[in-house]
């Protein structure tokens, strides 16, 4: 075998000898911290500087294991990190973990953060771990603060929106009347920035007539003052209104009102009133977008416009025009936020929400396509059929319909217990066809049920006798109740011996009038609530964030009570759903009676899913609470949005109540 040169090119230089020294500088001068370990306790073998940058210069580490060299650390639980590469030969990492190092020796931990990794090693003949550790305290302190400046920044804009909510909604109706034979509905859509107040408006007033007037309007700009100007215009229009002016007498002013106001100039607003008996539409419009008229079958037509030019401009005056309404048909006002885009033609915006209502309007027609009431399927229909390219301003949709009136209600039945709970099932199923919310209804059942249980109880002491209930649904948007009975009361030292009394007090709360005639022939209560249609404000289509959108039934009171008993080691629970009323009475005070067993034990009552509660409830409540030991007032469970808390603060019981979800 021939012997092989040696190469002695500066190309291909041959193996350098290691420079201990160099490799030990580098090593002392790495910026991560190094530490090497050995052995199952981890005596440290070694260490850079960059250690004693987070240890505290002036320690002994070498030649310590960790839990003597770094004391601090002993419950951080690195040490187990430590025996677990050391066991199974396997790295772990850590990212941005938080340690305590006491710097200084005087037991005053400092806060430091680190991402370090652990690797096997073997130092000489012993197997090991090397530790590698870089200091990133100053990147998570740096992020932290602009976490919590970003925070801070968030909750000023969610303050800011909340309180532009408050003054969008304080200058919207938060209703519109509900009538007997013109059905309404209105929507409000903010768009682009969610902290400037919009200048969009509507709203809706029952004349003395029967007649009723539909308004909607559009102030120029955003931002509080143009909500101010546009709360001036609707306040001043509604006045005039109710002071029996005529459409063209009511613009004839508040044109003169608009030009002494600052920022009115250039506002637009369509107004309408509709006259049932006549069925017909008088409309004007000082440059605002036309109605449109929405018949069933699928076709949409826009109003001819009269003329007029916006508020506090020169120009001719509107005129009025009149149309016919036939049955089934819809009318829509709007403001011009729902057509208008910046890169679109504003007839092709025209154009494309005719297609959308007029497809709206075929399929309300169709009675199993869609649920609710049709002119608040329009309205949401109008916005999320228009919202496909966004929208560039704020929109008001207002929708309404002629409708037939729900006949007045009539019973006569009684006087004896349950006759409340069938009171009160009748006059569910009249306020469904009425179209009245569900708070409205649950209070007219709750003041209705409360007038006939005080016939039941004090009307006739010598046995049963009549009692009548008759509910009428008022031209201005009213539910006018009268209870009769031809008996004669107790005296009133007598009934308050009873220690009811409170279903009086209910009645006046939950009724706008509450009066009573008593005679010879009996007595007769009379109550009246104003009713209506709760409107809708919107942040983005097709998400409602008020008010209400399906048509409410109100609860239904068909249902008894029902009673769940629980059993717990420490109280005696009960689970309620349904009414509690006269009839139900009995037998919750036996079953709360014998939970507690006769007050020996803790009560605690969920109320969450009761629907209604009545006098004959609230007393049997009362009573409860002082059966409990010790003096320990009983404990109720309902949440602030629950149909029975309303009553709770009526009667002062909401004391009782103690926050948190139902019992499973």
């Amino acid at each position: 075998m021939s012997e092989v040169p040696e190469v002695t090119s500066s190309a291909a230089p041959g193996p350098l000898p290691v420079d201990a020294d160099l490799v030990v500088q580098v090593f002392d001068e790495l910026a991560a911290a190094v530490a090497v370990f050995s052995g199952p306790h981890h005596v440290v073998r070694a260490v850079n500087k960059a250690v004693f940058l987070l240890t505290g210069p002036g320690r002994d580490l070498v030649g310590l294991p960790f839990a003597e060299a770094f004391h601090e650390l002993g419950d951080q639980r690195i040490a187990e990190l430590l025996d677990r590469v050391y066991a199974t030969g396997e790295p772990v990492q850590a990212q941005e973990r938080r340690m305590l190092f006491d710097r200084r020796g005087t037991a005053n931990l400092d806060e430091v953060f680190l991402s370090f990794s652990m690797h096997p090693t073997t130092v000489g003949s012993e197997r090991g771990v090397i530790a590698h550790a870089v200091d990133v305290t100053g990147i998570v302190v740096a992020r932290r603060e602009a976490e919590a400046a970003a925070d801070r920044s968030a909750e000023r804009y969610r303050s800011a929106r909340e309180v532009v909510w408050a003054l969008q909604r304080s200058m919207l109706p938060a209703r519109l009347p509900l009538l007997p034979r013109v059905r309404m509905a209105a929507h409000y859509l903010v768009a682009g920035d969610e902290n400037a107040a919009g200048g969009d408006w509507f709203d809706a007033v029952a004349l003395p007539d029967d007649r009723v007037a539909v308004m909607v309007g559009d102030v120029v700009g955003h931002g509080p003052d143009a909500a101010g100007v546009m709360g001036q215009l609707r306040a001043v229009m509604t006045q005039l209104l109710l002071d029996g002016w005529g459409i063209a007498e009511v613009i004839a002013r508040l044109d003169r009102f608009a030009a002494r106001v600052p920022a009115a100039a250039g506002s637009t607003v369509c107004l309408a009133v509709v006259d049932p008996a006549a069925a017909t539409l008088e409309y004007a419009s000082c440059g605002h977008p036309p109605p449109l008229v929405v018949a069933p079958g699928g076709w949409a037509s826009y109003l001819e416009l009269p003329g007029g030019g916006p508020l506090a401009v020169a120009g001719d005056p509107p005129e009025v025009a009149s149309v016919p309404l036939r049955p089934g048909h819809l009318v829509m006002l709007y403001t011009d936020g729902l057509v208008e885009r910046r890169r679109r033609a504003p007839r092709a915006g025209a154009d494309m929400l005719r297609e959308v209502v007029a497809h709206a309007g075929a399929s309300s027609a169709d009675p199993g396509s869609a649920e609710g009431d049709p002119v608040d399927l329009l309205c949401q229909a109008a916005l999320e059929g228009m919202a496909g390219d966004g929208y560039d301003d704020d929109v008001s949709v207002l929708t309404l319909r002629l409708t037939d009136p729900t006949p007045p209600l009539h019973l006569e039945l009684e006087a004896v217990l349950g006759s409340e709970r069938a009171v009160r099932h009748r006059l569910h199923r009249w306020l469904s066809e009425v179209g009245v919310d569900e708070a409205d209804a649950l209070d007219l059942q709750l003041a209705v049920g409360e007038a006939v249980a005080n016939v039941v109880e004090h009307a006739y002491p010598d046995g049963p006798g009549p009692v009548e209930v008759d509910v009428e649904h008022d031209r201005i948007g009213r539910v006018a109740v009268t209870v009769a009975d031809r008996g004669r009361w107790r005296p009133h030292d007598a009934v308050a011996r009873t220690g009811s009394g409170r279903g009086l007090a209910m009645m006046r709360e939950t009724t706008d009038l509450c009066e009573i005639e008593r005679t010879a022939e009996g007595t007769v209560v009379s109550m009246d609530r104003a009713v209506g249609v709760p409107t809708v404000l919107r942040l983005t289509a097709g998400i409602p964030s008020a008010g209400a959108e399906d048509g409410a039934e109100g609860a239904d009171p068909r249902v008894g009570l029902r009673i769940v008993r629980n059993e717990r080691s420490e109280r005696a629970h009960l689970e309620l759903d349904g009414w509690i009323d006269a009839t139900a009475v009995a037998e919750l005070r036996a079953q709360a009676i014998a939970a507690c067993r006769g007050g020996a034990h803790p009560l605690t009552i969920d109320l969450e899913a009761v629907t209604g509660l009545a006098s004959a409830g609230v007393q049997l409540l009362f009573e409860l609470a002082e059966l409990t030991p010790g003096g320990e007032p009983v404990e109720l469970r309902a949440s602030p949005r629950s149909a029975v808390m309303h009553v709770l603060e009526m009667v002062g019981l909401h004391r009782l109540v103690t926050p948190g979800a139902r019992f499973r």
